[in-house]
């Protein structure tokens, strides 16, 4: 009875460590996967801890440390940009935000915040997605000018035209 205990013990903690490898593999997957991609990407645990900042984040707010990065550090950012209560709102209620726009040192971001849920829909996190368009921005505004150019110009054409007609 014992040797039957003793190797359910041995099995249970077996399969055990075999999750534990699993569940550090998979969260190594995604680490990699959130740090090549061009967007910043914040993800923060349940109770708001960075945990993973990717290299386009770090750069993009200049942060020289993100491995040490805490809370309050955090915080202070969120409150440079001007979405703190954005981030809070998310993480209490649950809800996503979508493409909200804010402008940080004369640049153009658009922002999503997502909770992380389990299969429950425990919420383990929040992700906060920043994109930079403030190159697309820039030519939109060249592109408005250039048409409200030929406007004014089609306006003095137009008025030479009917000064032909006096």
């Amino acid at each position: 009875e014992m040797t039957f205990l003793h190797t359910l013990a041995n099995l249970l903690s077996s399969n055990l460590g075999r999750v534990k490898i699993l569940k550090s593999i998979e969260k190594s997957k995604i680490a990699s996967l959130i740090k090549s991609m061009t967007e910043c990407v914040i993800m923060l645990d349940e109770k708001g801890l960075p945990e993973i900042i990717n290299p386009a984040a770090a750069q993009l707010f200049q942060l020289q440390n993100t491995d040490n990065m805490d809370q309050k550090n955090l915080s202070s950012l969120l409150k440079n940009l001007g979405i703190l209560s954005l981030y809070e709102k998310v993480a209490h209620t649950g809800e996503p935000l979508v493409n909200h726009e804010v402008s940080y040192e004369g640049r153009f971001l658009s922002l999503n915040i997502a909770p992380v849920a389990d299969n429950e829909q425990n919420i383990l996190g929040t992700v906060l997605v920043i994109r930079d368009f403030s190159e697309l921005q820039k030519s939109e505004r060249i592109k408005s000018q250039r048409l409200e150019a030929i406007k004014r110009v089609d306006l003095i054409i137009q008025s030479i035209s009917d000064l032909h007609g006096l």
